[in-house]
């Protein structure tokens, strides 16, 4: 079951901006565009490393290794 409340929001005019350019975009309403950046901000990009020639992803020390077995049969599948 999904709840739909109305209400009038007061925003800044550039993020104003952002929310119709993501409405027009992917052509969905205000409120649906308002909503998928909210999600969005609610899950931040994971960290990254530029400090080296290649960016890396900083993940958590007890994150699972990715092998090259791994790798190589996920390519397969493409």
């Amino acid at each position: 079951m999904m709840l739909v409340m109305r209400t009038t929001l007061s925003i800044p005019d550039d993020a104003y901006v952002a929310v119709r350019s993501l409405s027009e975009f992917q052509k969905i309403s205000l409120g649906e565009a308002v909503g998928v950046l909210i999600r969005r901000g609610l899950n931040p990009a994971p960290a990254i490393d530029a400090s080296k020639a290649f960016p890396c992803f900083i993940l958590p020390d007890d994150a699972e290794h990715i092998t090259l077995e791994q790798t190589l049969e996920a390519e397969e599948e493409w």
